[in-house]
C-alpha cells in the first residue's frame, strides 16, 4: 500500500444488517452455492483469487473509456437499480477480509463460532470509506486477494475438513470458506459488470 493510503480493511469497520430474505441456516447457504464453485480444489481457489484484481480493474478501465469518465466519477454514478460500482468493490474487499479472518479461526481453533455474515450475503452491509479513491480500493483488493490466496495455498489437505460453526449452530468447513471467497469475488464482479453496463 502506498504511503499515506488509508487501510480500508482496518478503518472501515463492518456493520451488519439482517434482512428477511435470508436463505436460513448455513447448510442451506452452502447447498445453494454454484455447484461449479463447490467442485474447486484449493489450487483452483488460489488461482481464481489471484485473477480477481486484474479482472475488476479491466472492467472498470473499459467502462471508464466507454463513458469518457474517471474511474472515481464512473463508480460513484447510481445505476437504475440504485446500486453503484463502489458498493460492489466495497463488498468484495470487506467480505474477503472477513472470510480470511474466519478461515484463520477455523484453521487454528477447534470449532470456532463465526458470524453469519461470513457465509450469508443478506446480513452484510458495508459502508464505503469516505474519500477513498477507486485506485486505492483496487490496490486493497489486490492485497487482500493475494493474502487470502497465500493462506489457501498453505493449508495442508487434511485441514480443509476442519469445522467451524455459524452463530445459529450450523456447521461449515475450511473448504466451505475458501469456496465462499470465490463466490464473493465472482458474484460481485458480475454485479459490477451489470451496474456499469446499465449506466446511461
Amino acid at each position: 500500500m502506498p504511503p499515506g493510503a488509508r487501510d480500508y480493511r482496518r478503518t472501515s469497520g463492518p456493520t451488519y444488517q439482517q434482512r428477511s430474505h435470508s436463505l436460513g441456516n448455513s447448510a442451506d447457504r452452502v447447498a445453494a452455492m454454484d455447484p461449479s464453485i463447490k467442485r474447486l480444489s484449493a489450487v483452483d481457489v488460489a488461482t481464481a483469487l489471484r485473477s480477481f484484481p486484474r479482472r475488476y480493474r479491466a472492467r472498470i478501465v473499459e467502462a471508464s473509456i466507454l463513458h469518457a469518465a474517471s474511474p472515481d466519477d464512473l463508480m460513484a454514478r447510481t445505476a437504475p437499480d440504485g446500486t453503484n460500482g463502489t458498493s460492489h468493490l466495497c463488498d468484495v474487499v470487506s467480505t474477503l477480509t472477513l472470510v480470511e479472518r474466519a478461515l484463520a479461526q477455523v484453521l487454528h481453533s477447534d470449532d470456532p463460532a463465526l458470524h453469519p455474515a461470513v457465509m450469508d450475503p443478506t446480513v452484510r452491509h458495508w459502508d464505503p470509506p469516505m474519500g477513498t479513491s477507486v485506485e486505492t480500493m483496487l490496490e486493497m483488493l489486490d492485497q487482500q486477494c493475494d493474502d487470502l490466496a497465500d493462506q489457501v495455498a498453505a493449508v495442508h489437505t487434511p485441514d480443509w475438513s476442519r469445522p467451524g460453526h455459524i452463530a445459529d449452530g450450523e456447521k461449515l468447513t475450511a473448504l466451505d470458506l475458501a469456496h465462499e471467497a470465490v463466490r464473493v469475488g465472482s458474484t460481485n464482479l458480475a454485479a459490477l459488470e451489470r451496474t456499469l453496463a446499465s449506466l446511461p
